[in-house]
């Protein structure tokens, strides 16, 4: 370890100039500046990494299998709620699960093409969505929990909105 290798980056607020370490890049101001170059702060209480999943060849007692429906490796597992062998076979099987690769959008595009073609479906469908707020409305009206917490979200909303006006 070596001392800092301070030099001018600016001034303070009360005009005095302030000093960087060109190496580590703490200000002489902070108290990492007291300790030498190259000390990192509160790393000794830094928190351990967390095991990972480890692949293995064959299935176990102790192993399990991934539940990702494209990888079914055998792995052995780091706590006793893992379901995947990696971070990657989460995050596609998640993925999947909440449909992100754009199938749905694309289903979505075709119906309301579909609708666009058809004058009578898309007048039904807007009569069924006419229908539907009704019937919602009705629902708030007829209970009283309901429609009080209604009526406080509105007043939020219309505090929120006169705000932006007087601002």
């Amino acid at each position: 370890m070596k001392a800092h290798d301070m030099q001018r980056a600016g001034n303070r607020d009360d005009g005095k100039p302030r000093m960087r370490c060109t190496v580590c890049r703490v200000l002489s101001t902070m108290p990492e500046a007291e300790r030498p170059c190259g000390f990192i702060f509160g790393a000794a209480q830094s928190k351990p990494t967390p095991p990972k999943a480890v692949r293995v060849a064959h299935v176990g007692p102790a192993n399990r299998v991934c539940q990702h429906a494209e990888c079914g490796a055998a792995y052995c597992h780091p706590h006793p709620s893992s379901k995947y062998c990696s971070e990657k076979c989460a995050t596609a099987a998640w993925n999947r699960q909440h449909v992100k690769s754009g199938e749905h959008k694309r289903k979505l595009a075709a119906r309301r093409a579909e609708m666009r073609a058809d004058p009578a479906a898309l007048a039904a469908h807007r009569e069924a969505d006419a229908l539907r707020a009704q019937s919602r409305r009705e629902a708030i009206a007829a209970d009283p929990v309901a429609l009080a917490a209604w009526r406080e979200r509105d007043a939020g909303y219309q505090r929120a909105a006169r705000a932006k006006v007087t601002t």
